[in-house]
């Protein structure tokens, strides 16, 4: 399909970012786009649709089951991609800050996605507030706009199903007290084990957004790798930021309890594992436990 461009202001911005996302081929221009229907400024408006084209069925309701129905970044995340797209806001409109948290919003959860287009914010010097630019020019931008190269990649974690290995991880054990209440980051914090073949990790996660099938990373270290035993294990091997073997956990939206139970076999012990997030925006991990299990059990509590 040749690149189609899709444009639209307002709420139409916000139909041209959704469908952008479900056909491939497809670049969005939004102009002071709508980005997440239950936070549209205007609730007798949002009780029209309710009554009259959902059957008086709840927006809350249906983000609740189908968020990617109403909020443009879970439509990304529910398609794995995200589609070249324009911002078009001002000073003035009244969700301009919400257009610059979205961008830094989709560029966190990009290198998840299976395939990222160029996006880029414009924000004109004049405060217009919420209302679209005179027809001539969005014509001249629109057509210029559909010039412009629209590369798009996959950016995911590598992985190999050949063995590999990293370098062993700089323990700093000075790091576990801060696992009594810490907020994760894309760089894997390692936790250094004695070397058993099983480990049990359990935490509470506080997740401020969305529920994400990859919010965070779980990396573990072996003693002598197998990449059988490793990808029967789930885990796959990334060299990306020194990850090695990991997978992805899924983190529930608000604060949950998550359990992790790792086993490996043969010569595969454990020499370390490490956390890290991925899909989310920093989410605060709380009175982390692990325990390992084989002839000697050992269990710790982090951070107590």
């Amino acid at each position: 399909m040749d690149m189609v461009t899709l444009y639209g202001s307002s709420m139409g911005g916000f139909g041209a970012l959704m469908i952008a996302a479900s056909l491939p081929g497809a670049r969005a221009v939004a102009e002071v786009p709508q980005l997440d229907l239950l936070q549209y400024p205007d609730p007798e408006a949002l009780a029209d649709v309710e009554r009259l084209a959902l059957a008086g069925t709840s927006l809350r309701n249906i983000e609740d089951k189908h968020p990617e129905r109403v909020n443009v970044l879970a439509r990304f995340r529910h398609s794995g991609r995200i589609p070249p797209f324009t911002l078009i806001t001002n000073r003035a409109d009244s969700a301009h800050s919400e257009a610059l948290d979205f961008l830094a919003s989709v560029n966190s959860i990009a290198p998840t996605m299976s395939s990222v287009g160029p996006t880029s914010v414009h924000q004109t010097p004049r405060p217009e507030g919420h209302a679209v630019q005179p027809s001539p020019v969005m014509i001249q931008t629109l057509k210029a706009m559909s010039q412009l190269p629209c590369e798009v990649v996959d950016v995911r974690l590598p992985s190999t199903d050949e063995p590999q290995t990293n370098a062993v991880p700089h323990w700093d054990l000075r790091e576990a007290a801060g696992w009594k209440k810490r907020s994760l980051t894309q760089t894997v914090t390692w936790i250094e084990s004695p070397g058993n073949g099983k480990l049990d990790l359990e935490f509470e996660i506080r997740n401020d957004g969305a529920e994400s099938a990859k919010g965070i990373v779980l990396c573990l270290v072996p003693a002598h790798p197998d990449t059988a035993a490793m990808n029967q294990a789930g885990f796959q091997f990334s060299s990306y930021r020194g990850i090695g073997y990991f997978k992805y956990v899924r983190i529930p939206s608000g604060t949950s309890l998550v359990r992790q139970s790792v086993s490996l076999f043969g010569d595969c012990e454990i020499m370390g594992f490490g956390l890290a997030a991925w899909d989310l925006e920093s989410p605060k991990v709380t009175n982390l436990k692990s325990s390992y299990r084989s002839p000697t059990a050992y269990s710790a509590t982090l951070g107590e």
